[in-house]
């Protein structure tokens, strides 16, 4: 019994030591099966390394670090990436997308394969489905072989479903900005500049030196190259200057544009405000006019800079947005294509500033390059054409020439310079390291100068050949237009005082016409004679033409912002006109009728009464050169001469109605048949003597 229990002690001993030794071999047999199974991982990822695999990123376009999307819908570029095994696209192999990052509480994201194979060129994809909410999302790429490979990492900006509206609204509002500060601050320069922009268009002469500076000049004053030459259109219509002079103006209105773009290269929109507040107080705090103009011209320039800020923030997502930097890569690619582009943009917006400004934003925004820019400025500088061509419909020939002159010297400065546009890059790109600054704004700003004082200088010499082109493609007129006047413009309305000064020179014409009808009128009463009297009839034909003209173009002059000064002299010459055309119907609805029934009748004023309405008559002849060259010069000396000559002018005409009733009362033949006729005429000639003495009160009391 003993042995058997030894036995079996025994036999369970060995069991135990048979199944030890079993397990101490399994754990043995294991690290060897697990040291085996690591060294051949580490074989294997030595042996991979040594041929390389990498994971490239094939989602972004160049020049982005970032995709866009909406939210709750398709991204529209998906997440790529291809195998490379020693530089080479492999086949076969595995990929594995996820979602790493996912803005808070966002739901409903995916991604339409998460597991993927590469194709023949190693290839792998998927598209994403952002979730619910705005903000990052972030794919991964992981290769699923044994080798660690770098994954790589794609994010995705995802925008709310209006982003696009947003942008828009903020793209226009802050044009509009732009554009009401370029206006404010243009009127505060014009206001301030007063009657010294009449003196600038008044120097100018044949000297297409002078011609070029004083277009520069005006510009930089009205902040608008288009203006300019909308002016100039007028101008030239009206006859105050010639096509080639206005060429010249045109010249230099170019290059006072670019100053325009200089102010606004300048990185201040961070201080747009703080300009919008102070011009806003001295603008209405200003204790006088001229710190007044100051506050205007201020917060012009501060809603400029602070519209540019606007267009800035509102762009900003396009960074993001991969089918706008392909475009503006194209365009630095394909600079012909800019220049068409900036053409149809500027001639939409009629304003190559606004254009300009566009640019600038872009460029402060790190959208655009200075390739990709300047050609745009080209384009602008051919733009702004659009604007005096269509200012040019309806205006005489001589407006047309200019127009087309105007355009025919954009296109052939911006050929000209085309071929040579590495140069201009690089004299940009130059200059502004001169000026201490790499800000892209900047060089393009350098740039544009550049181009407008080459092309002004290159074809300055060629002035007289530009307005000989525009004069073969708008030949002259072969009959003589209908009469009508020849100073105003509307064109001209843009800047008061310009507009107030034609007004001015229409009426000196006026009361040269009236003056003539004055003249003929008395020869007629000596020499009665039908034709004649029909003559003087017609003539004032002519001076209520221009009465119908002045008075609603005054009218229209009236509708802008004035200055006290301004808005009396537009009140004046409203006066003036009146009584000009006051003057005008008693010649030919009295005096002249009169002149025509002696001649009906035969008759003629006894010799004694003709003398006494001649000297009557030389009187106010003289009075109405007095208050012409009072009206010409505003000169208030002759005005008040004029006034108190009148009281010895009603003396004569007293006694020239007693010399004439003693006659009648002596019953001479010639006397008693023409009394009435005489005594109207007196009569009337005392009316226009009368109207003359209103327009000297008019120059003292309104001006």
């Amino acid at each position: 019994m003993k042995l058997l229990q030894i036995g079996n002690t025994r036999g369970k001993n060995g069991k135990m030591l048979f199944l030890s030794f079993l397990v101490m071999a399994g754990v043995f047999l294991g690290f060897q099966a697990v040291g085996f199974s690591e060294e051949s991982a580490e074989e294997q990822a030595e042996t991979v390394e040594k041929i390389g695999v990498e994971l490239k990123n094939l989602s972004l376009p160049p020049g982005l670090k970032t995709l866009t999307g909406v939210v709750e819908a398709e991204v529209d570029r998906p997440v790529k990436v291809q195998v490379l095994v020693d530089g080479e696209p492999a086949a076969g192999l595995p990929v594995s997308f996820r979602l790493v990052g996912v803005p808070p509480g966002a739901k409903g994201h995916y991604l339409s394969a998460y597991d993927e194979t590469t194709d023949e060129e190693g290839v792998a994809s998927t598209w994403v489905i952002l979730g619910s909410k705005s903000g990052t999302y972030v794919v991964g790429a992981f290769f699923d072989g044994r080798v660690a490979v770098e994954p790589v990492q794609v994010p995705i900006k995802a925008k709310g479903g209006g982003w696009v509206m947003f942008l828009l609204f903020g793209l226009l509002g802050g044009l509009g900005i732009f554009l009401m500060g370029m206006e404010l601050a243009g009127d505060g320069l014009k206001d301030a500049a007063g009657d010294r922009m009449r003196g600038l268009l008044s120097a100018l002469t044949t000297n297409r030196f002078a011609g070029v500076t004083v277009g520069a000049l005006v510009t930089a004053v009205l902040q608008s190259s288009s203006v300019t030459t909308v002016m100039l259109v007028g101008f030239v219509s009206a006859t105050m200057m010639t096509v080639v002079q206005a060429v010249g103006v045109m010249m230099g209105a170019k290059i006072g544009t670019t100053i325009t773009a200089q102010i606004i290269a300048f990185k201040v929109s961070k201080y747009s405000l703080m300009f919008v507040a102070a011009g806003f107080i001295l603008q209405m705090a200003g204790p006088r006019k001229a710190v007044k103009q100051v506050g205007t011209i201020v917060l012009g320039f501060g809603m400029i800079f602070f519209g540019l800020a606007v267009m800035g923030d509102a762009m900003r997502p396009l960074r993001t947005v991969a089918e706008f930097t392909e475009l503006l890569v194209q365009l630095g690619d394909q600079p012909l294509l800019g220049i068409l582009l900036a053409i149809a943009f500027t001639a939409i917006v009629q304003s190559s500033s606004a254009t300009i400004g566009i640019v600038v934003a872009l460029c402060a925004g790190g959208l655009l390059t200075l390739e990709a820019a300047l050609p745009l400025a080209f384009g602008a500088h051919i733009g702004t054409c659009a604007t005096a061509l269509l200012s040019s419909i309806g205006s005489p020939r001589e407006g047309k020439q200019l127009a087309v002159a105007h355009l025919v010297y954009s296109l052939a400065g911006v050929i000209v310079a085309f071929p040579f546009l590495g140069f201009f890059i690089d004299g940009a790109r130059w200059m502004s390291d001169a000026m201490g600054s790499v800000s892209v704004a900047r060089q393009l700003a350098n740039g544009h100068t550049i181009f407008t004082v080459a092309s002004a200088l290159i074809f300055m010499p060629f002035v007289k050949y530009l307005a000989w082109v525009a004069t073969k493609i708008v030949p002259p007129a072969k009959t003589a237009p209908p009469f009508g006047p020849q100073f105003l413009s509307e064109n001209s309305l843009a800047v008061p005082v310009l507009a107030l000064e034609q007004a001015h020179r229409e009426i000196l014409r006026m009361t040269a016409i009236v003056r003539e009808q004055f003249g003929r009128s008395m020869e007629v009463l000596a020499n009665p004679d039908e034709e004649a009297v029909e003559a003087i009839i017609a003539e004032d034909d002519k001076v209520d033409i221009l009465e119908k003209s002045i008075r609603p173009f005054l009218a229209k002059v009236a509708q802008s912002r004035l200055e006290p000064d301004e808005s009396a002299k537009e009140h004046a010459f409203i006066y003036m006109v009146q009584d000009l055309e006051g003057i005008g119907d008693v010649l030919s609805k009295e005096i002249a009728p009169a002149a025509g029934k002696l001649a009906l009748k035969g008759r003629a004023f006894s010799e004694e009464g003709l003398v006494e309405l001649q000297q009557y008559g030389s009187k106010i002849m003289d009075k109405f050169d007095r208050v012409s060259r009072a009206v010409e010069a505003f000169d208030r000396a002759l005005a008040e001469q004029t006034i108190q000559l009148g009281f010895k002018e009603r003396v004569l005409e007293r006694k020239l109605r007693e010399a004439h009733l003693e006659r009648l009362h002596h019953e001479k033949p010639e006397t008693v048949e023409t009394s009435a006729l005489h005594l109207s005429v007196l009569n009337n000639l005392t009316a226009i003597s009368n109207r003359l003495e209103a327009i000297a009160r008019t120059l003292l009391v309104e001006l």
